[in-house]
């Protein structure tokens, strides 16, 4: 598997590597492969997400709807934030740690339903305010 968004593929093949080396001390090879296909398609999925966010910020900036000067003093700036330090590391770290539910509820639905989507709302208000502004 190559591992994504990884600076030092050879680095992070072999940390991989020991840790299977631990895994595979207690559990068969068949599960231990299971348990790092199942975490890759979470850290994806988050990933498919994360790029969606990106782009949602980049774009604000791109629009006036946010400004660069202090990079985390605006609402949609502080949600970016929280979607990749706050709920997004739990919905990755809930995985790593086989705590399905908690990567669920407390990963994935707090940074799609809660940030996410207070991310957009703000965005909407404020692309609605600029267009009144500019009549």
């Amino acid at each position: 598997m190559v591992l994504q968004r990884v600076s030092d593929q050879k680095s992070a093949e072999a940390g991989r590597t020991k840790m299977k080396t631990v895994c595979l001390q207690c559990h068969s090879t068949s599960w231990v492969e299971g348990y790092f296909e199942e975490f890759d398609k979470v850290v994806n999925d988050y990933n498919l997400l994360w790029d969606y966010v990106d782009r949602l910020l980049q774009d604000a900036y791109a629009k006036g709807l946010a400004s660069k000067d202090n990079p985390i003093d605006e609402l949609p700036e502080i949600y970016h934030y929280l979607i990749w330090h706050h709920s997004g590391r739990r919905w990755r770290m809930g995985a790593a740690m086989m705590g399905p539910d908690w990567a669920h509820w407390n990963g994935a639905v707090d940074t799609i339903m809660i940030n996410l989507g207070s991310m957009q709302s703000d965005l909407e208000m404020r692309e609605k305010l600029q267009s009144v502004e500019n009549k």
